[in-house]
């Protein structure tokens, strides 16, 4: 991630949905709470940039074929993925 790179919100938990857009606003740097325990964990601060007209639910992605090779479908657990662009323009057409 760079700043000014674009990221989708989700929200994990009992929501697990896509709620909207945020951009990244620093460089990675390490994670305040984990600095002396795992260099490796890092963390960016983010700008929120608007919501979604409406959340995607998790349950929506990984029930359209489209989704099949989407990172945030195949891996369980992870607070960061990578999004195609063309990914990307799909989520966006289902808000409208």
């Amino acid at each position: 991630m760079h700043p000014g790179d674009l990221a989708l919100i989700y929200h994990t938990g009992t929501e697990r949905q896509i709620v909207g857009i945020a951009e990244i606003a620093s460089a990675p740097y390490p994670d305040p709470q984990h600095a002396t325990a795992n260099a490796k964990l890092v963390v960016v601060d983010v700008r929120f940039v608007r919501r979604l007209p409406r959340p995607i639910p998790l349950t929506t992605i990984k029930t359209d074929p489209f989704f099949a090779d989407f990172a945030l479908v195949r891996q369980a657990r992870l607070s960061v993925v990578p999004i195609e662009d063309r990914h990307w323009e799909r989520i966006l057409q289902i808000t409208l």
